[in-house]
C-alpha cells in the first residue's frame, strides 16, 4: 500500500486557537481526507496535516524528509500562473525566501484560485448543505447554478471564489433568529467542512486537472 503525507494550506496549527476553532480545523482536515481518499482509492493510505497559511505549509513541505510527501495549496490565480507562485516564494518576502528543491516541485499541487472553487463547481452540493443545516431557502424558484456569479462561467477563472461563494450563500440561505430573518454568512472553518462533505469526489476529479494530476502521481 502506498502511503502519502499530504500537507494542505488551511486550518490552524495545534494549540494556536480556541477550542471551537480547533474543532472546526479538525473537521476541515477530516472532510479533506474523505475527498482525497475517495479520489485515490483503497490502495493508498493518506496522512493529512493542515499547515495554516500557505507560507507555513510550504516551509513545512520544503524541509520534510518523509517519503511521498506532497503539498496542496490555493493558487490564488489562474492555472497559467503556477510558475509565478514559485517565484513569489522568493520575491514576496526576500528576507525569508522559501526554496523548494527542484526534485520536489512536481509534488506541489494546487486548488486553482481557492478551495472554494471546488464547491462552486458543484452547485447541487451547496443545495444539499443548506438542507442539511435546515436553513431557509430564499429565492426558491432560482436554481443556484443559474446565479449570475457562476452561470456559464469557467469557475477556475473566478477571482476570489471564497467571496463568490459567500455572496451565493447569503443570497440563497437564511435562518430565523429572535423573530428576524438573518442571512447565512460563509466562514472557511465554520462552513467549509460541511460543504466539502456534500461534494461528489468522483465528479470533482473529472472536472479538476490538478486532482487528476495528483491521482496520476500517487494512484
Amino acid at each position: 500500500m502506498v502511503e502519502i503525507s499530504l500537507i494542505i494550506e488551511g486550518g490552524v496549527l495545534p494549540g494556536s486557537a480556541d477550542v471551537v476553532t480547533m474543532d472546526n480545523s479538525q473537521a476541515l482536515r477530516q472532510s479533506l481526507h474523505r475527498i482525497f481518499k475517495d479520489v485515490l482509492g483503497l490502495e493508498v493510505s493518506i496522512k493529512i496535516q493542515l499547515g495554516a497559511g500557505y507560507r507555513a505549509a510550504t516551509r513545512q513541505f520544503a524541509v520534510s524528509s518523509e517519503k511521498n510527501s506532497c503539498l496542496y495549496v490555493d493558487l490564488d490565480s489562474k492555472r497559467e500562473c503556477i510558475p509565478d507562485w514559485f517565484d513569489k516564494l522568493i520575491t514576496e518576502n526576500p528576507g525569508k525566501p522559501i526554496h523548494i528543491p527542484d526534485d520536489k516541485r512536481q509534488d506541489v499541487f494546487f486548488m486553482i484560485q481557492e478551495m472554494e472553487a471546488w464547491i462552486l463547481k458543484q452547485p447541487a452540493a451547496i443545495e444539499v448543505w443548506g438542507k442539511n443545516n435546515h436553513y431557509i431557502r430564499t429565492h426558491s424558484n432560482e436554481p443556484i447554478k443559474e446565479h449570475s456569479l457562476i452561470a456559464g462561467k469557467n469557475i477556475e477563472d473566478i477571482n476570489k471564489p471564497s467571496n463568490t461563494l459567500g455572496e451565493i450563500i447569503k443570497h440563497f440561505f437564511s435562518k430565523e433568529r429572535d423573530g428576524k430573518s438573518k442571512k447565512i454568512q460563509y466562514g472557511k472553518l465554520k462552513s467549509a467542512p460541511g460543504l466539502l462533505d456534500c461534494l461528489n469526489a468522483t465528479e470533482l476529479k473529472e472536472n479538476d486537472a490538478e486532482l487528476q494530476r495528483f491521482c496520476a502521481t500517487y494512484s
